[in-house]
């Protein structure tokens, strides 16, 4: 395939399988290195890593599945910190897309689309005489 049919560098290869996985989002992209990929790579290294069987056992015994040197091990115990910084950028990203005006402009006009559909079937019913006038509240 030429290379002009792969924009980008965002290419991460599974160490186990060596199959290649093009992502663009950064947290997307967290989470394949946390599933066993590497990366990311341009499209040339990704296709010569997945390849390259020993390269990857390489990368997977010495460097680890992100791909970079485990300095926060002791012992052959991962640090778990890792995992609570992983949370913290879900929850920053959660925040940042809650505190988006765009997001709560769009979800005012579709309330508004709602409130304009069940008040023009309220009307069409009343003026059909389907909806009662006084609806009877049993005492």
């Amino acid at each position: 395939m030429p290379d002009n049919q792969h924009p980008g560098n965002d290419y991460y290869v599974n160490l186990v399988t060596g199959t290649i996985q093009r992502q663009g989002n950064k947290l997307a992209g967290d989470a394949l290195i946390a599933a066993g990929f590497a990366g990311p790579y341009p499209w040339k290294d990704a296709v010569t890593l997945s390849h390259n069987k020993k390269g990857r056992e390489d990368i997977l015994n010495h460097a680890g599945p992100s791909g970079a040197q485990l300095s926060n091990t002791a012992n052959g115990v991962s640090d778990t910190l890792s995992g609570i910084a992983r949370v913290g950028d879900v929850l920053q990203a959660f925040y940042e897309n809650i505190t988006d005006g765009k997001m709560w402009r769009s979800l005012g006009w579709l309330v508004l689309g709602l409130v304009f559909i069940i008040g023009g079937v309220v009307l069409w019913m009343k003026n059909s005489n389907l909806l009662p006038d006084v609806v009877p509240i049993p005492v």
